[in-house]
């Protein structure tokens, strides 16, 4: 689906950019103690990369609820600073 077809219909933009698959939320779940943060890391600067690619919209708000002091790191990853 292009971004065109998702900007018209702000529902579906959302639950594409929601959404994440089962094989990373088992990926998380199976994590190793300690290795579930650096993949949810991973997960989020894959889901910034795509967003900024496909042009998606103008910014991300970027949100690490109870872990904060990891913003800049995940921003990081993505490119962003």
């Amino acid at each position: 689906m292009g971004v065109d077809k998702l900007s018209a219909n702000p529902v579906k933009l959302a639950d594409k950019l929601a959404s994440l698959p089962q094989l990373r939320i088992d990926e998380l779940a199976a994590a190793p103690t300690g290795q579930a943060l650096n993949n949810g890391i991973e997960i989020a600067d894959h889901m910034i990369k795509y967003i900024e690619d496909e042009k998606t919209c103008d910014a991300v708000h970027t949100m690490a609820i109870g872990r904060e002091e990891k913003v800049p790191e995940i921003r990081a990853a993505a490119g962003l600073i």
